[in-house]
């Protein structure tokens, strides 16, 4: 189910940018309801926290009271608990705008369900590898010394941090010179690509999928690839069209220096 909604996701956003920001305008795309955009967030990413909690902490499973289950648990809700909560009630929107789909919202429930779902049953039920197993009677392994989870915590909190400070950006980017409703962000990695925010989710994603090492991560990453890149393209080459300064910025779009 998780490989056939990478597949699904990846050809809806490769047919039309998924209408929310910039590319939610009323009156254009697929927009059918339009909500404001800290309620459109809200909605989307609720499920992550509500059932993840619910199947790691209620439902559980055999390893759901071990250390390192509960470490990535503590990581899952920490994380959701900005993205789904916070990241919402601190965007700075422009006055009564309404431009994100609530279809959207609702329909992305199920990947945020899914993604929610796999994590919890990988760190209480089927990620083995995540807690202590006897080699022999002397010698302990422990996921905690692998170095997989050692440079995939890395580069998980090296990417959330980014994550933080390059939405601090977009939000202080409001108000606009002149009173318009976009301008160029500028700081952080917006210097050398277009959407840094979005490629501090992908580090962050790759680095959470590193350092669980199963399906769960796999999903998340990949779901995030497929919708990113192509919005990426989108995105910039909507800068180009809107601000005709942008172009002498030499920004690519989501790798300095590569694409």
């Amino acid at each position: 189910m998780a490989a056939v909604m990478v597949v699904i996701s990846a050809l809806a956003e490769l047919r039309s940018s998924t209408p929310y920001g910039r590319f939610g305008n009323p009156g254009e795309g697929i927009l059918t309801f339009a909500v404001d955009s800290r309620i459109g967030w809200w909605l989307m990413e609720l499920p992550c926290s509500a059932v993840f909690i619910y199947q790691f902490f209620f439902v559980g499973g055999p390893q759901a009271g071990k250390w390192m289950p509960r470490f990535f648990a503590f990581l899952f809700c920490c994380h959701y608990l900005y993205r789904g909560w916070l990241f919402p009630a601190l965007l700075n929107v422009h006055p009564n705008s309404k431009n994100f789909d609530v279809g959207i919202a609702f329909g992305s429930w199920s990947v945020t369900i899914l993604h929610a779902y796999l994590n919890a049953r990988w760190y209480a039920e089927h990620g083995t590898h995540l807690v202590p197993t006897k080699h022999d009677k002397h010698v302990s392994y422990y996921w905690s010394s692998d170095v997989r989870f050692k440079v995939g915590i890395f580069m998980y909190y090296t990417g959330l941090v980014s994550i933080i400070y390059h939405d601090h950006l977009m939000r202080t980017l409001r108000p606009c010179p002149d009173g318009e409703r976009y301008c160029i962000p500028r700081g952080g990695l917006f210097d050398y690509v277009t959407m840094g925010a979005y490629l501090s989710e992908l580090w962050c994603w790759l680095g959470f999928a590193i350092a669980s090492w199963g399906p769960n991560g796999a999903f998340i990453f990949l779901v995030s690839l497929v919708n990113l890149v192509p919005r990426s393209h989108a995105t910039h080459q909507w800068y180009l069209d809107k601000f005709p300064e942008y172009q002498s910025l030499n920004r690519a779009r989501l790798i300095p220096g590569v694409w």
